[in-house]
């Protein structure tokens, strides 16, 4: 190690003097693409061979790499999953625009296996807690039904898995809703189908996704837990093409193609057809079915300006009547945004971006002639300006405005009486700023500092305000992320910030499932922002040529959180609904991973701690409260994906998942009183999620062909989710049993069990 560091700050020091000594050191900057579509790729290693300087590309695909030389230099490209592109270059004073092409990588499978040496990157990722996974690496895991970028993402280290039956991302002590959700930069509510057994993101449209786990820089606001950036195709810029699958539940169509010179489009939907199913079962009462469309058009005007417009549209509708009951949950999302890119110079990069968003969501309930039903609706206007400059060769400053209008509306009607409990539009402006700068070859800082500002009004009850002037609340986040290279392949990295956010979520569920639509809330003078501390401390080296080992430590601070008031009655401000608290979260997490070759995947392994700290919960017999573990916190995590190409034409691959059981409170005993006025049955119960279920284990294996015929790529598949059809369980209850029976017939507790073994079969088709 030690001699490895010495080499390395040698060839660091011998490029510093080269640089100093350059009198006038030039720029390169370029596009990298994809050959075959011209699709822009993010996240590409460029640098020059044996001067080690380089950057990664945007999310436009765009890199500079600033402070190079004059001369001969060889410039090199490096992605998982791409042939290594590698060309000589000639460097003088002026500034070089280079567009790259990659082509992908063929895997040959033959008797004998020859190998060229692969290059080897340079590691310029400076984020800790940082996961991209790409096309390929989302569709490794196999699925109940069709490859899930939700369901593999929960396979990371640090990311909770509540149930078979819940898509939500639970990172590192967070909950859902403190999850920035982004596709191509704009926000979603709620991303889950099928109460929770879909996500709303098929992966046939996706480019890439992005999860910043914690500490994330200052370009990102609003959420206290973690980012995920979705970013779908562009559309194949060289010809048309399409990919679809058919199985047993639903239905998915992607088709993109050429609209002219340097431009494209993509059309993406899917649907389920279960009322059929419904029906064939005998629940001709019942009705269910979701949708997903998604669309994006690009356009490349010049190599300083391209613009898109992309727009998605989802919803779930779950009915249920017959004479004596009418239920009807009904939710979706629906997005759109204008996006232009352009180039002031080589070294000046800027994106505009204009969003719409919508979220609503509806419950009915009826029973004879009693009925209840609410409606909640989101719909957000915003318009953000983002600037990058590449200085030069030790600094990249990042720097940028966001304006977002959030407007609320909930109400609810209750037999003849109806009332609208919140009109609210809120003002959100933010700005921030950061320098990645460089100091020394070996090291880098990227401080940052973020500002934002809150205002909201009532427009429904005045009483909200407590006066005749709007509520404010205003937050400055500091940021620090440090990267620090010990070896050619070894770094440790840390982080840390504060967050805040200004909305709130209630969760509606039974059992931890989600049978009802989410009600989301904007602050109001009865509720305040919730805050958060991020600390986190990794390492990441490399054990082999294409196996990465990483291990990171972390430790969150949550000040003011939300969860629901079930006491609550016709609530008139945010205050009434929710109750509030503290809490923390900390732990370690670990994963190794190759992502390329016959074989790839990846190990990972999380011990972690959350624990929540509210007045109003968990009180003893004396009427104190005490912390309590929520129901995510699992002690013990482990993950294992796993696929090996067994021929050129078959394709195998397996998820394995063991995780403590969740936390539940048990019922400790139940008596029915009776006297002549009323009935009433009191239920004692333990202390807060004091009690474990079982451990969760769960094998899923598959396998895909792959075949070539009548110009169709043919892939068939055979998933076979819980191969060993564990008795996995997501809650305990008690049955209410019948005292006044003969002989009596005494409560029980029962298990509510997630997927048995399930198999599945399918086909998807690209042309």
């Amino acid at each position: 190690m030690r001699h490895t560091l010495w080499k390395c700050l040698r060839g660091a020091g011998i490029g510093l003097l080269a640089l100093s000594g350059a009198v006038s050191a030039a720029t390169i900057s370029g596009y990298v693409r994809e050959k075959g579509s011209r699709e822009s790729m993010p996240y590409v290693s460029v640098y020059l061979e044996g001067l080690r300087i380089g950057a990664m590309t945007n999310t436009s695909g765009y890199y500079v790499i600033n402070g190079v030389p004059p001369g001969e230099h060889t410039l090199m490209a490096s992605l998982v999953g791409y042939n290594d592109f590698k060309e000589q270059i000639s460097v003088g004073s002026e500034t070089v625009v280079k567009n790259i092409e990659l082509e992908t990588e063929v895997i040959e499978i033959q008797a004998v296996e020859v190998q060229a040496e692969r290059v080897k990157a340079p590691s310029l990722e400076i984020i800790p807690s940082r996961e991209t996974l790409r096309g390929v690496e989302l569709k490794v895991a196999p699925a109940a039904v069709e490859a899930d970028p939700i369901r593999t993402l929960q396979t990371l280290p640090g990311v909770v898995q509540l149930s078979d039956f819940n898509t939500g991302l639970y990172v590192r002590g967070g909950t859902p809703d403190q999850n920035l959700i982004l596709v191509d930069g704009s926000e979603l509510y709620n991303v889950s189908h099928f109460f929770g057994l879909f996500s709303t993101f098929p992966a046939d449209a996706i480019k890439s996704t992005e999860l910043l786990m914690g500490g994330y820089p200052a370009q990102y606001g609003g959420r206290l837990s973690s980012v995920l950036n979705v970013t779908t195709d562009e559309g194949n810029k060289e010809k048309f093409c399409g990919i679809g699958g058919i199985s047993l539940l639903s239905s998915r169509l992607t088709m993109q193609g050429p609209l002219g010179p340097g431009s494209s489009f993509l059309l993406s939907g899917r649907r389920t057809y279960l009322e059929p199913v419904l029906r064939m079962a005998g629940l001709d009462a019942m009705g269910y079915y979701f949708y997903d469309f998604q669309g994006k058009f690009h356009k490349v005007l010049s190599h300083e300006d391209q613009f898109s417009v992309a727009g998605y549209a989802g919803k779930d509708k779950f009915s249920y009547k017959n004479d004596f009951i009418n239920t009807l949950f009904d939710w979706g999302n629906m997005s759109a945004s204008f996006a232009w890119t352009h180039l002031f110079s080589p070294t000046f990069y800027s994106h505009y971006q204009f969003n719409v968003s919508r979220f609503q969501s509806h419950t009915k309930f009826k029973i004879e002639d009693l009925g209840i039903s609410d409606d909640n609706r989101l719909f957000d206007v915003d318009a953000k300006a983002d600037f990058t400059w590449f200085a030069d060769d030790r600094n990249t400053i990042e720097t940028g405005a966001h304006l977002k209008r959030h407007g609320m509306r909930f109400g609810e009607e209750l037999g003849s009486m109806s009332y609208e409990a919140f009109d609210i539009s809120a003002y959100v402006p933010s700005a921030y700023v950061q320098d990645s700068w460089r100091p020394w070859p070996f090291l880098t800082l990227q401080p940052g500092l973020r500002g934002s500002f809150f205002r909201a009004t009532n427009a429904s009850n005045k009483a909200f305000l407590g006066s005749d002037e709007a509520v404010t609340y205003s937050s400055i986040n500091p940021r620090l992320t440090v990267r620090y290279q010990l070896g050619e392949d070894t770094f440790i990295k840390g982080a840390v910030g504060r967050y805040t956010q200004y909305l709130f979520r209630v969760p509606r569920e039974f059992y931890g499932v989600s049978l009802l639509s989410d009600l989301w809330f904007t602050c109001d003078t009865s509720a305040g922002p919730q805050y958060a501390w991020h600390y986190i401390l990794g390492f990441e080296t490399k054990v082999g040529e294409d196996i990465t080992l990483t291990a990171e430590w972390y430790y969150k601070d949550y000040k003011d959180l939300a969860e629901f008031n079930y006491a609550a009655d016709a609530p008139q401000s945010a205050g009434d609904a929710l109750v509030r608290g503290n809490g923390y979260a900390y732990g370690m997490d670990l994963s190794l991973k190759k992502r390329a070759g016959r074989h790839m995947g990846w190990i990972s392994y999380a011990l972690a701690w959350t624990v929540r700290d509210f007045p109003d919960l968990n009180k003893d017999e004396f009427g104190k409260a005490e912390p309590f573990y929520p129901k995510y916190d699992s002690r013990h995590h482990i993950d294992a994906v796993y696929s090996y190409e067994i021929t050129k034409h078959w394709t195998l691959n397996s998820r394995f998942s063991f995780a403590t059981g969740q936390g539940y409170t048990k019922t400790l005993g139940r008596a029915v009183i009776q006297d002549p006025v009323y009935t009433f049955d009191p239920i004692s119960k333990d202390r807060l999620n004091v009690n474990r279920l079982p451990y969760y284990m769960r094998l899923d294996v598959g396998i895909r062909g792959s075949f070539q015929k009548w110009g169709v790529k043919w892939m068939p598949f055979l998933q076979i989710v819980n191969l060993f059809n564990r008795k996995n369980e997501f809650a305990r209850y008690w049955t209410s049993g019948d005292p006044m029976k003969d002989p009596p017939e005494l409560s029980k507790e029962e298990s509510v069990p997630q997927l048995p073994f399930l198999p599945t079969i399918g086909l998807d088709l690209e042309f």
